[in-house]
């Protein structure tokens, strides 16, 4: 059998599930309305803040406000230059580096690659290149000429005396060229000896060069002046002197021969002037 005072009293002291569904939906109607009035009021915030927005852009800017926004425009547009530069700047140290790394590695090639050309070698003008004169043969033979004069003769001394003032010319070899005279610059090759002994005292020949005078201005000894007269060109002659025409008899010094001389002398050239 069951309590009827225990189920009475459960009646009056648990809650019923209707109450507390009722008491729920109560709840979420008072929070919507909250929502509802919070949203309104920020709409109205919203409202009035555009409304005073709107009335600052209508307002006209004061002198002050004028210059400030005129300083920020300029602060803006200098940072806007600056910008420009500095990205200008950037650019052209990148091509001055990519510049000098190409020209790197081109010079590292050439000297790398085995088959780059060699540079070229250095010539002197062509002017220079005339300049220099061609080396002279010696001795400096004519053409036509006898081989012989290729050769340095051999001296004997001298036989017989010597009449004064008068050269003694003898032909060893008689040339085929122009005869000399008086004003040619003429080229020779001679030996020097005593005339009594054979002595050598000079020579072209030990120098391996040839000489060059003009006859007939007296330059010369008069030996020389005299007996080199009207010789024609390719001759060798032996020209004989007495003391007067050559360097006298007495010894002054000086180490030149005195007395009695012989001369071979090779006439090789003759030009007038």
């Amino acid at each position: 059998m069951s309590d009827p005072v225990g189920t009475e009293k459960s009646e009056t002291t648990a809650p019923k599930k209707a109450d507390v569904i009722d008491e729920a939906a109560d709840k979420d109607q008072d929070e919507a309305a909250a929502g509802g009035a919070d949203e309104a009021t920020a709409e109205e915030a919203g409202d009035t803040a555009e409304e005073t927005e709107k009335a600052e852009e209508a307002r006209p800017l004061t002198k002050a406000e004028k210059r400030e926004l005129l300083r920020i425009e300029t602060q803006r547009a200098r940072a806007r230059k600056a910008g420009r530069q500095a990205f200008g700047l950037a650019v052209i140290g990148l091509a001055v580096v990519a510049v000098i790394v190409g020209a790197v590695w081109f010079a590292d090639s050439r000297r790398t690659d085995p088959s780059a050309e060699p540079a070229a070698t250095p010539t002197a003008p062509a002017e220079e290149q005339q300049s220099v004169p061609p080396a002279v043969p010696f001795p400096p033979v004519p053409a036509g000429a006898d081989p012989a004069l290729s050769t340095k003769p051999t001296v004997e001394k001298g036989e017989g005396a010597l009449e004064k003032g008068k050269p003694k010319i003898t032909y060893v070899i008689k040339g085929t060229g122009p005869a000399t005279k008086a004003g040619d610059l003429i080229t020779a090759n001679y030996v020097g000896v005593l005339y009594g002994t054979g002595e050598e005292f000079d020579s072209s020949w030990s120098r391996q060069q040839a000489i060059e005078f003009t006859i007939g201005m007296g330059q010369l000894i008069d030996g020389w002046e005299k007996g080199l007269l009207n010789v024609p060109v390719g001759s060798r002659i032996i020209l004989d002197l007495p003391p007067d025409l050559a360097y006298g008899d007495k010894d002054d010094g000086s180490g030149r021969p005195t007395g009695d001389l012989r001369f071979v002398v090779d006439v090789l050239n003759a030009q007038g002037q």
